[in-house]
């Protein structure tokens, strides 16, 4: 523990910032997830059905790339388990904020088994910005913009 907050002491400002809001949006979002049915939830995902495919910029990607090893860090370290939706949708929250548009997934396990099992992602610009781990053992079946 006490190398991680080393870690964590060692990065800038605008890191360590980033890290705890998007802590916090993770958190929030999950306790949303939580409490609320998906259907009450799907006006905060966007609009459904819609796949966005812009092109970024350099220091769009540079803002993609900065949000995404955040929310891997936040993965790796955060004391609290956060599953994949209420990060995702805390990563879509800071991007938008950026004035970055991205589609936010959600999919079904193609393993074949007895248990359903989702998983949702966040892609900006082509790039993945959340939940790419498991991403190829997942069908897509909707998504929001």
């Amino acid at each position: 523990m006490y190398l991680k907050f080393r870690k964590f002491i060692k990065l800038n400002f605008g890191d360590k910032f980033l890290l705890l809001i998007a802590g916090m949006l993770s958190l929030y979002f999950g306790l949303i997830v939580l409490i609320f049915p998906f259907k009450s939830i799907v006006s905060i995902l966007g609009t459904k059905a819609k796949v966005l495919s812009n092109e970024l910029s350099v220091s769009e990607i540079q803002k993609v790339k900065r949000v995404e090893k955040c929310i891997s860090r936040l993965s790796r370290h955060f004391p609290v388990k956060i599953k994949c939706l209420p990060k995702a949708m805390a990563a879509k929250y800071i991007l938008k904020r950026y004035g970055l548009d991205s589609t936010l997934y959600i999919g079904v396990s193609l393993v074949k088994t007895k248990s359903f099992h989702a998983h949702a992602w966040l892609v900006c610009g082509g790039i993945i910005v959340s939940g790419k781990e498991e991403v190829d053992q997942f069908k897509s079946l909707v998504f929001f913009s």
